[in-house]
């Protein structure tokens, strides 16, 4: 027998592994092989132990799905159509457009990144609440928190409702178009209560299920939308030059009244703005990814790079192909001035092919993402009312925080949220300045709430964020934070003008006022004598089981004991044993499982 060689220098090939046949004496050579990539210990559990609260919910989305979530909810293909000939056309037409949509996704980005770092360290679907709770100072972490919570509902189910608008009002113009059939204001809030109750009978499914769903939006907003961006501009046979494009400015003064060309840029951000709305749905379904504190954050931030670039290309190809812009918005068209990206398709199709009903077919594509859209809206928000409910902050909340057993998922707090989205939406129908406001809720209700954990990790200091895995470090981390708190500031103030002058009751913005009445009833309903939440409320519960009532804990520990510590899952054990532990034997516990 040969004797056993060992290679000239184990250390200067690092890569080389000895085959598992060691012996072996017919002179065969080494195999050199890549290491193997180290796998993430599944410490997700453990972590939400540390953070006071058990696996209620299916751990089974990846991250490609949770990506997925916030880019489907994003839906450039949803948000740029519904906004395009509101807030795109009027305010300085598309140089106003493509100036502007960098700019705003720069600033986007570093929010993203702001709320990614606070993801990572703390990954539970209570997000901007929980997270409020987690870095503000003592003396007003419960009231911090409980504004923090409150004015994230308001922002996302108006959201909700904006969205649910889109839909409806492309589904309206379609009939239209196609049929000549003007649908009533009734018969539009028909078709808008039923997409909620159709969405929310999706999100009652299956933790698979959405998964697929979620899987399914994705793929449907990338190939779709790139399928679209590059379609328009081969279909017509008449383009704008790009000179014209990036240079030509649009006055619409007979249109919105507004003549300074400071103020048609301010109003020019919204579209874009609007575009990046929802991206902190990555959190609030922390608790349904595995290894949350790396894939939740590198979701959101994959989701909005995705959404830049696939939002831009496709806002070039409208604006490429938009050969008379203010014909798209003029009565006397097909559409009768009611949807310029509606009629945009019709005109494609009409001047290349003499009839538009191809167009109608390419509307098809942005009207399934808003269906898509809404169904991933709904879904997220009862992730975040069911962690809200879960710590008692809102009436209820025993019924609200309940998982069904089959589903695995909180069904109550789903239809709790399409009601309450259904109950802002309504007077849209009603009254036209409403529609704007909703819109422009969203937006900053949305951004505040982002504002309230950042703004006090900033005053807090390095002793109380206890950063995770995604960290930029300290210098860089409170740079970014500072600059991401600025913009907030900017978009509370744009998002709160008028967008029509003269100012009157018809035309008049009402955004700040229903924000300022969100906040002002959420610190009167917290200060208030007696029954305010000042007086019970204390921040997040932990829900490990110390409020079971004696009965429940005494039926689980003989449970337990008769099926024996051999049979729990390793997790389990190590949970058990922990819940008898010191905190510095749970941090150890954590750092070692990480390791």
């Amino acid at each position: 027998m040969e004797k056993f060689q060992r290679p000239q220098s184990r250390t200067a090939t690092p890569w080389m592994s000895y085959s598992s046949s060691r012996g072996n004496t017919d002179g065969s050579s080494w195999r050199h092989r890549k290491p193997a990539r180290r796998k993430r210990a599944a410490s997700d559990e453990l972590k939400l132990f540390c953070m006071g609260y058990k696996q209620d919910l299916t751990r089974s989305f990846t991250f490609f799905n949770n990506a997925g979530v916030a880019f489907s909810l994003l839906s450039p293909l949803a948000a740029l159509t519904g906004m395009y000939g509101n807030w795109g056309l009027p305010y300085g037409g598309s140089a106003v457009m493509m100036w502007s949509m960098p700019v705003v996704t720069v600033f986007s980005m570093l929010v993203t990144l702001s709320l990614a770092e606070l993801t990572s360290a703390y990954p539970t679907s209570g997000a901007v609440y929980y997270w409020t709770w987690a870095v503000a100072p003592p003396r007003v972490k419960t009231v911090a928190c409980w504004v923090s919570g409150w004015l994230l509902v308001l922002g996302q189910t108006s959201f909700t409702a904006a969205n649910s608008r889109i839909f409806t009002d492309l589904l309206t113009v379609f009939v239209l178009m196609a049929r000549g059939v003007q649908l009533t204001s009734s018969a539009q809030l028909g078709i808008f209560l039923a997409v909620l109750a159709v969405s929310a009978g999706a999100a009652s499914t299956p933790n698979y299920v959405m998964a697929f769903i979620t899987s399914l939006g994705t793929f449907w907003n990338f190939i779709a939308l790139t399928a679209l961006a590059v379609a328009l501009p081969s279909v017509a046979n008449r383009r704008q030059p790009l000179s014209y494009i990036y240079t030509h400015w649009q006055d619409n003064e007979a249109v919105t009244g507004v003549d300074s060309h400071v103020l048609n840029i301010m109003l020019g951000l919204l579209i874009s703005q609007y575009l990046y709305v929802g991206f902190g749905s990555c959190a609030h379904i922390a608790e349904e990814t595995a290894h949350a504190d790396v894939n939740a954050p590198r979701g959101m931030l994959v989701a909005v790079a995705a959404t830049a670039v696939g939002g831009y290309a496709y806002l070039l190809a409208l604006n490429l192909v938009a050969v008379d812009p203010k014909g798209l918005l003029t009565p006397q068209n097909e559409s009768r001035g009611t949807h310029a990206v509606a009629q945009l398709f019709w005109n494609v199709h009409w001047q290349t092919y003499g009839n538009g009903f191809g167009g109608l077919a390419l509307l098809t594509i942005p009207l399934a993402a808003a269906l898509l859209c809404v169904n991933q809206c709904v879904a997220t928000n009862a992730r975040m009312l069911f962690a809200f409910s879960r710590d008692g902050a809102v009436p209820l909340h025993r019924y609200l925080a309940r998982v069904d057993k089959r589903t695995k998922t909180p069904v109550v707090a789903v239809w709790v949220m399409a009601t309450v989205s259904a109950l802002i939406g309504v007077p849209m129908y009603f009254s036209g300045p409403y529609v704007a406001t909703i819109a422009t809720m969203a937006v900053v209700s949305t951004y505040l709430s982002y504002g309230v954990p950042i703004l006090f990790k900033l005053i807090s200091g390095r002793g109380v964020f206890l950063p995770g895995p995604i960290y930029t470090g300290p210098k860089i981390s409170r740079l970014v934070n500072v600059i991401a708190l600025t913009w907030i500031l900017v978009i509370a103030v744009v998002f709160s003008l008028p967008t029509l002058y003269p100012i009157n009751a018809k035309n008049m913005n009402y955004n700040a006022v229903g924000t300022a009445f969100v906040v002002l009833s959420t610190l009167a309903a917290f200060y208030c004598p007696v029954i305010g939440g000042r007086h019970w409320f204390t921040g997040p519960r932990p829900n490990l089981g110390q409020f079971d009532t004696t009965e429940t804990v005494t039926a689980t520990t003989t449970a337990t004991a008769t099926a024996g510590a051999a049979s729990q899952p390793p997790l389990e054990r190590k949970l058990s044993s922990l819940t008898k532990s010191s905190p510095s034997a749970l941090f150890q516990a954590v750092q070692h499982q990480q390791a």
